[in-house]
């Protein structure tokens, strides 16, 4: 008779690890209440589950997140309206004392619909811990048994923001427009639409209306203004969880995580699952150096957004300032697994193994992103209502400089001087050329990127191209799009073609590569094909605006 398998693990708030235990093993020490709240639990080469954070959370719930599957890529996206939460009465909040790493204990607020029902009459957190464990613990072992053995497609994360399936055409076409990148077209409108003096009780534009003006920056005050109407109106419970999310948006934005983090609790008692405020809140708190409760809100988003980078970061920074660096490192390293072309990723990397003592790995890091796309976070911005920074070139070069500091030379120099010439242009670029006459393979990239962005000459571009070795294998997927534009900008479509094909075999997420392709189809009249290759990069990059201006222009 076969052993049971032992491949379930307990770590304390310790650090110590405890077991393997076998499903049933786990599951009577569960039942026992053995466990602390503040233990984690994990499968091998699983994720660590927090117990707090299960504690705080229905069994309903987690049986459908933990056992979620992802949808390929189907249809238009310009006829696809994300549902919103459904939506929830109000309920009073309760107060609970929870202790947010090392430091002092902290009074923190938790919506009463987090808590299990029996907390108003003698609320035993470890025996509700032992029952809930036990029935999540069954849906993850079924997950991982039946879970498919091949990579998964990503889906685009469902915007806390873009409105519930019941919004209007109007504000319906807004989201579409802040999808495909046009939020100065959406801002437009919106004011028009405003002006014309619409119904008191018509509040649901107010929402995007608002979200703009805090997001482009144009007039915060105003804003809150339209967001404050919302929540005075008769409006959705819905409608007035959008309106405190974006209300705390703009406290975080303006540097009052305090005052952000009332709103995000409000927005969250009304949207329990909504990921955006759940992250929302995680960075909140890793504002306020609670790192404890910023975690279990991180992992908390996590469960609706499995995929997404910007989770894993801040997950990692809030690891790392609990003094738990493996496992920062792990965050860092599936950020960048879900995301290897956002450059944002490598930097905090890099950071974090310098700040580890572990620069040769950093300065690789660093040289792994130099070769991947630099304007792929550009063209895919972080989903709408998740708290993000503008991309900051100037950010990324300090930390360029500060992780490279040690290892002077062509390697460092080059990498700077292209940096400065994302943000500048200009005279770094020609510096660039100059260095690509007697350099490695990298600055005769990097030249030939600044010539295609320049008015150059077929001579120019024939130049630039004669630099470069016949296989670009050694520098990656991005040297092989560069050559293949300046072919089809000589008109050479079927070395273009094959430079093209390459870069996607070396790279088949890759977004710019299958972009530059179907823009080479569509040049020469091969529309299927170009549709076909449109729908593979959504697949897997669904939120790069190109992609989906191309789709809603069909």
């Amino acid at each position: 008779m076969a052993l049971p398998l032992k491949d379930w693990l307990v770590r304390t708030r310790a650090g110590d690890v405890l077991g393997p235990y076998s499903q049933r093993e786990l599951m009577d020490e569960l039942k026992k209440s053995t466990f602390s709240l503040e233990d984690e639990i994990a499968p091998a080469q699983g994720h660590w589950i927090s117990a707090q954070a299960l504690s705080y959370h229905d069994t309903e719930e987690l049986t459908s997140t933990s056992t979620r599957t992802q949808q390929p890529f189907t249809s238009s996206l310009s006829n696809v309206s994300p549902a919103g939460p459904s939506e929830l009465t109000p309920t009073p909040e309760a107060r609970v004392n929870i202790k947010p790493g090392a430091g002092n204990q902290s009074q923190v607020r938790i919506p009463a619909h987090l808590l299990p029902k029996s907390s108003q009459s003698g609320f035993r957190p470890l025996a509700w811990l032992g029952v809930l464990a036990v029935g999540v613990l069954s849906v993850l072992i079924y997950s991982k048994l039946t879970a498919p053995h091949v990579d998964e497609p990503a889906t685009q994360v469902t915007s806390a923001s873009s409105g519930a399936s019941s919004e209007s055409p109007f504000v319906r076409q807004i989201y579409n427009l802040i999808q495909a990148g046009k939020s100065q077209v959406a801002l437009r409108q919106l004011t028009l639409y405003h002006e014309r003096g619409p119904s008191k009780t018509d509040v649901e534009y107010l929402i995007p209306y608002a979200a703009l003006l805090i997001q482009e920056g144009e007039s915060p005050s105003r804003a809150k203004k339209f967001l404050d109407l919302v929540l005075e109106s008769d409006g959705s419970a819905y409608l007035k969880s959008r309106a405190q999310l974006w209300l705390g948006y703009m406290q975080l934005a303006a540097g009052k995580p305090d005052q952000a983090e009332s709103h995000f609790l409000e927005a969250l008692e009304l949207t329990p699952k909504d990921a955006a405020a759940r992250f929302n809140l995680g960075r909140t708190y890793l504002k306020q150096e609670r790192y404890a409760l910023a975690l279990d809100y991180l992992a908390l988003a996590e469960l609706e957004a499995p995929d997404l980078w910007l989770v894993q970061i801040y997950k990692g920074r809030a690891k790392l300032a609990l003094e738990l660096p493996v496992e920062a490192q792990t965050a860092f390293k599936a950020a960048i697994e879900n995301a290897p072309d956002r450059w944002i990723t490598y930097i905090y990397y890099a950071l974090f193994l310098a700040q580890t003592n572990q620069y040769a790995e950093a300065q690789k890091t660093l040289k792994k992103m130099l070769t991947r796309d630099p304007h792929f976070e550009i063209h895919s911005p972080a989903p709408f209502g998740f708290y993000q920074e503008k991309v900051n070139y100037a950010e990324y070069l300090s930390a360029f400089t500060h992780v490279m500091e040690r290892t002077p030379g062509e390697e460092r120099e080059v990498g700077k001087r292209f940096i400065q010439y994302l943000m500048n242009g200009g005279d770094e670029g020609t510096r660039i050329e100059a260095m690509a006459d007697k350099g490695s393979l990298t600055p005769r990239v990097f030249a030939l990127k600044v010539v295609l962005d320049r008015e150059s000459t077929a001579s120019q571009l024939k130049k630039a191209i004669t630099r470069l070795p016949e296989s670009l294998d050694a520098f990656g997927y991005y040297a092989y799009v560069l050559r293949g534009e300046a072919q089809a900008r000589l008109g050479l479509y079927e070395e273009s073609k094959k430079d093209f094909q390459r870069a996607i075999e070396l790279s088949p997420q890759s977004a710019i590569s299958r972009w530059a392709y179907a823009s080479l189809l569509q040049k020469v009249q091969q529309m299927p094909l170009a549709h076909g290759q449109i729908r593979e990069l959504l697949r897997y990059n669904p939120g790069y605006v190109p992609a989906i201006v191309w789709t809603q222009n069909l």
